[in-house]
């Protein structure tokens, strides 16, 4: 069983004036939306292997209010240059690099690639299965819990993810 979590950063504020977009840092809002996210993910019952993050300024602050979430603890966490602004074709690659021996990961990034790998992944929304479904735009601190029934990461791109979590700031 391999399970995913994916986090869009939370709501940045503009480009710093001497800085460029990956400078962005989070805004008030996205400030609010941290607490709301760590509370959100607290009530999950997801213990990560691994952290997969954007260098992006906002995508590593949302990282930082996470990171109080006890299951993170011994996590390893990598900042990944490749991440930032990265596709959905590039992310799913990126998880199939994953060693085989790691069941969790948690991949923080950005929008398109974070919310369009979502809706790629996720099993079509069924009315008769009880649970989550995922619509519309990916919102800023969405988070979205994959499960996936196979062995290796290549296994996730031959079938769809039965989505366990799904949401975003209230």
């Amino acid at each position: 069983m391999k399970t995913i979590a994916l986090i869009r950063h939370a709501s940045a504020g503009p480009t710093p004036p001497r800085g460029g977009d990956i400078d962005r840092p989070l805004d008030s809002r996205g400030r609010g939306e941290i607490v709301d996210l760590l509370d959100r993910f607290t009530q999950t019952e997801m213990t990560p292997q691994l952290v997969l993050c954007s260098p992006a300024r906002r995508a590593l602050e949302t990282l930082e209010g996470i990171r109080g979430h006890s299951s993170l603890a011994g996590c390893t966490v990598l900042i990944e240059e490749g991440l930032y602004l990265a596709s959905s074709s590039q992310l799913m690659e990126r998880l199939h690099a994953t060693d085989e021996n790691v069941d969790s990961v948690v991949l923080i990034g950005h929008n398109p690639g974070i919310g369009m790998l979502a809706h790629e992944l996720a099993q079509p929304y069924d009315e008769k299965r009880e649970g989550p479904s995922l619509s519309g735009d990916f919102q800023t601190a969405a988070l979205a819990i994959l499960q996936f029934n196979a062995k290796d990461w290549w296994g996730i791109a031959q079938s769809r993810g039965v989505l366990t979590t799904m949401n975003a700031p209230t």
